[in-house]
């Protein structure tokens, strides 16, 4: 039977793409995996006298098959060669020689961020180890997610066979190829797939004035296993880093996909370092300017002997994914790209990064007030991705309990959907840290802190941050902060005493999840999101 039908027709259900790639009739030929709990990672599935148990990962009798069957996945255990089911009225999973008939046989793969849950058809239970004394059963009622109940998560470990492909969760769109993050020259052919769903909608930027004109590229009608085709003229659009959106709907959506991917061809179309200084900085001096042409990236740990440092001076790293350094080329989460710095984020390798302009002695690239800042980057939107351009002032380097004035000139946060903030604006923030009584952050002095509608302001181009290129800005002035998005002011407060009495510094980062509580789950994108970085520049002096 076709199994791509069956997915599309079961809403509910996740399905693995192209499932005879994981298991074959010809058992020689099977995808093979240990089964491995998110909640205990000692603990993986194994059989032992007809029942499955919770242990360590030793021998075939550890070692799990899935094989499609009509409503879900059989699972066949490689030592045995006998399939899970459950037995009438038990929740206690079983086994038999035989494959199972009927839905207590079957399983439905379900994927949560980098996990998946395994519930049983007929029961809509899922296999857990909250129990973690005898055999495991299929008992849980709640459905596991980022945040609770991950007794019931567990990770596909592939150990022999053929590489598996990507889990789908039905309903969401991916761009099968070209890859994410990939580089793409000339006519290119998008694969969509997007089970549950029947039609999309596919658009991008042309080239054309400060924020280009949107274009819708092709609406397509999907097949009956949720794929369709689509070609792409890159030659007509941006060189360099664009995002291409499809937007899927359908009985399981809707959903979108935001595809970033590097133009190698297309127009070259407002790259790079403008040759004059915005107007907020008229009559200020340029005293620093990064258009990243450096193919080596003067990046380190602490700063020393380069430009930049890969932490936050004073400690405090923030990210769930960890901010990482740029000496292993192997772990690395920046690169050059033209005139472009790329910061990758990459579940895989658990890294993601920041830069500082200030090194870890309070040495560095400094600006007193008046003074502007300014950074033109687009970035991933996803769950739990966090870019931000920001400063403070530079004692925050001698240690976290130092007072020291925070000036957040833009924090996005990515995500659609329920649990997920609105991505039609982006936060400025303004903190005083240990300037108040006690030492608590200091909320007397005048601040703003509030989201900025940026797709509704006029002269913006109508495009979030997630799908062009936008410039932002703060000029600390000697009275008055202001907050600049694409040259128009959007926000303003009184300057603090110490942002307008000690010098100041930029940082860049892509954080992802950590202390801003939203979940992270970039499994759409196979766990590894982008953030480009045009430019940065700092201005100083003047009366403004």
């Amino acid at each position: 039977m076709n199994f791509s039908l069956t997915c599309t027709a079961l809403l509910s259900l996740a399905c693995l793409v192209t499932p005879a790639a994981h298991a074959q009739n010809e058992k020689d030929d099977a995808t093979i995996y240990e089964i491995q709990s998110r909640w205990i990672q000692e603990r993986h599935l194994y059989l032992d006298g007809g029942r499955v148990q919770s242990g360590p990962a030793e021998g075939e009798q550890a070692r799990w098959v899935l094989e499609p069957g009509d409503s879900g996945y059989h699972i066949r255990n490689v030592g045995t060669d006998d399939y899970l089911h459950l037995e009438a009225d038990s929740d206690v999973l079983a086994t038999t020689a035989e494959r199972p008939e009927g839905d207590r046989g079957q399983w439905l793969v379900e994927s949560v961020d980098a996990y998946v849950t395994i519930r049983n058809t007929a029961t809509g239970k899922y296999i857990n180890i909250e129990n973690q004394d005898g055999p495991v059963d299929s008992g849980l009622d709640n459905r596991p997610d980022a945040d609770n109940w991950w007794s019931g998560l567990w990770k596909l470990v592939h150990v022999a066979g053929p590489k598996p492909e990507r889990i789908f969760q039905a309903g969401e769109v991916i761009v099968t190829s070209p890859a994410y993050g990939s580089k793409i020259d000339g006519d290119t052919t998008l694969n969509i797939r997007a089970p549950g769903l029947e039609r999309a909608v596919v658009k991008s930027r042309l080239p054309g004035g400060r924020f280009g004109e949107d274009a819708t590229i092709g609406e397509i009608d999907l097949d009956d296993a949720g794929e369709g085709v689509l070609v792409f003229p890159a030659d007509k659009y941006p060189h360099g880093p664009i995002v291409i959106r499809v937007h899927g709907t359908g009985p399981a959506g809707p959903n979108n996909y935001y595809l970033m991917v590097y133009n190698t061809g297309g127009v070259s179309w407002n790259e790079g370092l403008p040759d004059n200084p915005p107007p907020q900085a008229e009559g200020m001096q340029l005293v620093f300017a990064d258009d990243f042409t450096d193919e080596d990236l003067s990046i380190s740990s602490d700063g020393q002997g380069t430009t930049y440092t890969s932490h936050k001076p004073g400690g405090g790293d923030f990210s769930g994914i960890p901010f990482s350094d740029h000496e292993n080329p192997e772990t690395t989460p920046f690169a050059q790209m033209d005139t472009y710095l790329r910061i990758r984020a990459d579940q895989s390798k658990n890294t993601t990064g920041l830069i500082s302009a200030l090194r870890m002695d309070g040495t560095g690239i400094t600006a007193n007030a008046p003074a502007y800042f300014e950074c033109r980057f687009v970035a991933q939107s996803a769950p739990g991705t966090w870019p931000a351009f920001w400063v403070m002032t530079q004692d925050i380097h001698k240690g976290l309990d130092v007072p020291v004035d925070e000036l957040d000139i833009i924090e996005a946060y990515g995500g659609e959907g329920p649990g997920n903030p609105s991505q039609t604006g982006y936060w400025i923030h303004a903190h005083y840290w240990n300037q108040g009584p006690d030492g608590e952050k200091d909320t007397t002095q005048d601040r703003f802190a509030g989201k900025i509608p940026m797709t509704e302001i006029e002269g913006t181009g109508g495009a979030s941050w997630f799908e062009t290129f936008h410039t932002y800005g703060v000029l600390v002035g000697e009275e008055h902060t202001v907050y600049y998005l694409d040259d128009i002011e959007v926000a303003r407060h009184e300057t603090a005493k110490l942002s307008g009495d000690r010098p100041l510094f930029f940082l860049i980062n892509f954080a992802i999840g950590g202390i801003s509580g939203w979940k992270i789950d970039l499994a759409q994108y196979d766990g590894v999101v982008d953030m480009y970085v045009d430019y940065v520049r700092v201005y100083e002096g003047g009366t403004p």
